[in-house]
């Protein structure tokens, strides 16, 4: 007789949704593989891959910094839980999708519209705080700065950005 062992299920659950992940990473990694990175020039239709320099078709201020850049995405996420059932939840997530910047490498430029697009730039926050404890140390942090300005919650948060400014190298799969 088969009895219910709850860790099997489990098992089985985890393995599917990893074998799901893996396919879907190696799609992405085959694709990246046999594109070639196209030119500004040349540039053609579909899917394409550009490396290039950010300039700005329109210059915003990022709200970590308030420095000028062409591109930002910005997600706070607090920990709620602990031990095995804690879990990440979003508290605040702001981007510049919207707002196009110029790609220009050696044969030209491209108009780019962040939104839809993979970017990858060199610059990037991944950074784990705990909003209580980096108030109280005087605001100096821009990290901290911003998160007392977004957020009206303790604990621990953690903080993605992506900012590209202008003139830095970017990478665009889109």
């Amino acid at each position: 007789m088969l009895s219910f062992e709850p860790e099997a299920f489990l098992g089985l659950g985890l393995g599917a949704w990893f074998f799901y992940r893996g396919f879907k990473e190696l799609k992405l990694k085959r694709m990246i593989m046999g594109m070639a990175t196209s030119k500004a020039r040349s540039l053609a239709m579909g899917t394409v891959e550009l490396f290039g320099s950010a300039l700005s078709y329109k210059l915003i201020n990022d709200p970590i910094y308030n420095l000028a850049c062409v591109y930002y995405h910005i997600k706070v996420q607090k920990k709620h839980g602990s031990g095995k059932h804690a879990q990440w939840v979003t508290v605040h997530e702001s981007g510049s999708d919207f707002v196009p910047f110029y790609l220009q490498d050696n044969t030209g430029r491209v108009l780019i519209l962040p939104a839809g697009a993979n970017l990858y730039c060199d610059k990037d926050i991944d950074v784990t705080t705990n909003i209580l404890i980096s108030m109280m140390g005087g605001g100096k942090d821009p990290i901290d700065t911003f998160l007392s300005r977004v957020c009206r919650a303790s604990g621990q948060l953690h903080v993605t950005a992506h900012i590209i400014r202008e003139h830095e190298p970017v990478y665009v799969l889109g």
